[in-house]
């Protein structure tokens, strides 16, 4: 592919991709999932409002009558997520586009990153193919704007995998680089997310451990070091403790192994029939990749990571859907290079069948249902339409999420006692 249509392709992938991600951008917390965005677009706005000095770049909760205190903070993901949100609030204000803007920002690379990573090894139509089926899936097109880690950790992942592979397979004299951008990728990792820490174990499966990894092995303790120290300065050690009784309970160690969330929410990859078609690529691969070289060991890390983090944490990934984020990619190049050894049009057929029920996907199950969130957004309701000076604001119930908090600035005290659902007094 020459450095014309290079551009031009990457121009028109940048360009699906965004409008992919369009409809809904601007929509209240209403979707599935979106209390993540509550919660982080909470502590962001407490990032701006007591200032990185008080909040310690941790996940501060607490509402406008509240000071901050370990009881108000969320410590079971780094603080870094709801940073990057702060600053977009800061330089675009607050507002839900905004907080959504940010993921997108990295969904983006994400799709070059794919594009990139296949042409290197599988060649330029195969490259062309995995990034446009990496696009047109219901994982990217709705959960590539969630205000989560999983589309800020999913091209870092890629970008590692890649760079590491790189300077294992490259002379002596050119891996410097190479090792250096391997380990930056790997400690912004590990910063945005626990999942991150899952790349260094992966790549050592796929690449074998070698002296290659020392670099990465540093970067991995400094962002290990970070991440504790956060916890410890707010919760001591018995936020260490508690994070990993929460980390036993999402791995859910009575749940049988083979349960895996890839399957039982298998629609969210390319649907029913996308599923099947990747399960065929994944063979063919396995028997047309015989030995195992530089390309096959990328792909199998890629595989490695996202399949590790499933399986760890299996008992969470089956309320957390969205947690297959990091095992489509490597789907979508697998399958990308099956159709590369087709005919022009049978991947049309293939790449437009597939989009047709990503669509279907998206618009019937994931933007389907807006009551989600019913309970939280009457309380709202009620609190706005109710807001006067020192009223204390009581529900009946309890809220599943952050969005009250986020949206009133108010911490309702539950009552089961009540005859009402809410109670301002």
């Amino acid at each position: 592919m020459n450095s014309q249509s290079t551009r031009i392709y990457v121009t028109v992938l940048c360009c699906l991709g965004t409008i992919l991600m369009v409809p809904h951008f601007t929509d209240s917390f209403l979707w599935p999932h979106d209390a993540n965005n509550a919660i982080y677009s909470l502590a962001a706005k407490n990032h701006l409002r007591d200032g990185l000095g008080t909040t310690l770049g941790a996940n501060v909760v607490r509402v406008a009558e509240e000071t901050s205190s370990s009881a108000n903070v969320y410590i079971n993901h780094p603080g870094t997520l709801s940073i990057l949100v702060a600053f977009s609030f800061l330089v675009f204000g607050e507002t839900e586009w905004a907080a959504r803007l940010l993921p997108a920002c990295f969904s983006i690379p994400l799709l070059l990153s794919i594009f990139f990573a296949t042409r290197r090894r599988w060649g330029q139509r195969a490259a062309f193919l995995s990034s446009t089926l990496a696009a047109i899936t219901p994982l990217f097109m709705f959960y590539g704007k969630m205000v989560n880690f999983e589309p800020l950790l999913a091209p870092l992942g890629i970008f590692y995998m890649d760079r590491i592979s790189r300077a294992i397979h490259s002379p002596e004299s050119t891996k410097t680089t190479s090792l250096a951008l391997s380990a930056c990728a790997l400690f912004a990792a590990c910063l945005i997310d626990y999942g991150g820490f899952f790349l260094f174990p992966a790549a050592i499966i796929a690449f074998g451990f070698r002296k290659e990894f020392l670099q990465s092995l540093v970067a991995l303790g400094c962002g290990l070091f970070i991440d504790i120290a956060q916890i410890v300065a707010w919760s001591g050690t018995d936020g260490i403790m508690l994070l990993f009784t929460k980390g036993g309970e999402r791995a859910g160690f009575s749940m049988p192994i083979i349960r895996w969330c890839f399957l039982q929410f298998h629609y969210l990859f390319f649907s029913t029939v996308g599923l099947c078609i990747s399960l065929l690529a994944l063979l063919s691969f396995l028997f047309s990749e015989r030995k195992w070289n530089e390309r096959t060991r990328f792909l199998i890390g890629l595989f490695v990571w996202g399949l590790g983090y499933l399986i760890a944490f299996r008992q969470a990934a089956e309320i957390h859907m969205y947690w297959q984020y990091f095992l489509f990619t490597p789907i979508a190049i697998a399958v990308g290079v099956l159709l590369s050894r087709t005919s022009n049009l049978i991947a049309a057929i293939i790449i437009l069948f597939i989009f047709s029920q990503s669509l279907t996907i998206v618009n019937r199950d994931l933007y389907g249902d807006p009551n989600w969130y019913t309970l939280e957004y009457d309380a709202i309701r009620f609190q706005r339409d109710n807001n006067v000076a020192k009223n204390a604001f009581y529900s009946k119930s309890a809220f599943r999420t952050y969005h009250v908090e986020y949206y009133t600035d108010t911490r309702f005290i539950i009552d089961p006692a009540l005859e009402n659902a809410f109670v301002a007094k």
